[in-house]
Parts: C-alpha cells; structure tokens; sequence
C-alpha cells in the first residue's frame, strides 16, 4: 500500500478527511495481524460532517503487507466493498474518469429501484460503490 497515492484518492477525490493517525506496534497488533514485529501505520479518514463510520487505511511498515494472487471479481464469494452515499454521482463519476479511476460497473448504472450506482477500484484494488 502506498499511503500518499491512497490519500490522494480519498482525499483530493472522494473528499474524506485524515482524523488522528496512530502507529501501532508491540504484542497486542501482532496478535491482531496473527504476525510478529508489526508496524503499522492506521490512519482515519472520516466522511465529510460525520466522524463515523470511517475508513482506515493500515500501511505496514514491518512485516510487508501481502497482496492478492489474484484478482477479486464482484462476485466471488470472497469479494467485499465499501459502500458510500454520495450527493452528486454523475459529477463525482466524472471527476473519477478523468483521474482515471478503474470503473468495475460500466460508469453510473442504473438500478431496478431506480437508484444509481457506481462501482469503483481504489488505488490498492478495493472495490468501492458510489450510491445516489
């Protein structure tokens, strides 16, 4: 994971803000982890006018993160993904296109409810759906 390229996602593009960043070490993270001599960087990034719920970013520092072997589809079991309200989808899908985003649905879909979505790829490879 690359901190600074995951900041510049969530925050210059789907407008979070860093909350009080933490590095966590000692015995009780490497329980966590199910690893031993962790160092991790947690930082919190809250949507805009409410602290809760947020995202953490972790950045291991020690041991190296591990990475997917393989791709993860939408609809593997082992798939997840955040979800987020957004106020304005087609502006927001816009300004993700432009800075290149990887788009998982073909751009704003339109649901059976009548809803709209997105499903995006975070910089790291999460997937993220954008509902209107």
């Amino acid at each position: 994971m690359d901190v600074d390229r995951s900041l510049a996602f969530y925050q210059g593009l789907l407008g979070f803000h860093v909350g009080r960043r933490s590095l966590n070490t000692g015995p009780e993270q490497d329980r966590l982890d199910g690893l031993s001599g962790c160092l991790v960087d947690v930082v919190p990034l809250q949507p805009a006018g409410v602290p809760t719920p947020h995202v953490e970013l972790l950045h291991y520092r020690t041991p190296p993160g591990r990475t997917a072997s393989a791709p993860v589809n939408a609809n593997d079991v082992a798939s997840a993904r955040q979800v987020h309200h957004v106020d304005d989808l087609d502006g927001l899908a816009g300004q993700l296109q432009a800075a290149g985003v990887v788009f998982v649905s073909p751009g704003v879909v339109t649901l059976k409810n009548g809803g709209k979505a997105a499903a995006i790829r975070d910089p790291d490879g999460h997937m993220i759906v954008l509902m209107a």
